[in-house]
């Protein structure tokens, strides 16, 4: 799986609309929806999806459906619950 941005939303919706990074990450790992590209490790050191993820957490809180709560910790504002309905809707 490409990680979308919005089941970057979608995830932290269902961990109650706040979560961690580490949160996250499980989130996505128990989906079994992760490519074995997405989990190579990087030069970094690092699951490549965990990268992905932070990035689309980056755009999200520039477009206002996330905000910063604390280190590694983020909150979906009105704006993403609306967008998440959006999606919903369209299906």
């Amino acid at each position: 799986m490409s990680i979308r941005g919005i089941s970057v939303l979608r995830s932290i919706e269902s961990l109650g609309g706040k979560a961690e990074n580490q949160q996250i990450y499980e989130w996505f790992l128990g989906s079994g929806t992760l490519t074995e590209e997405s989990k190579r490790i990087t030069k970094w050191n690092e699951p490549a999806y965990e990268h992905r993820i932070r990035a689309h957490i980056s755009i999200w809180r520039k477009k206002g459906e996330l905000i910063w709560k604390s280190k590694g910790c983020y909150s979906l504002t009105k704006k993403g619950t609306k967008r998440l309905e959006a999606e919903r809707r369209k299906k």
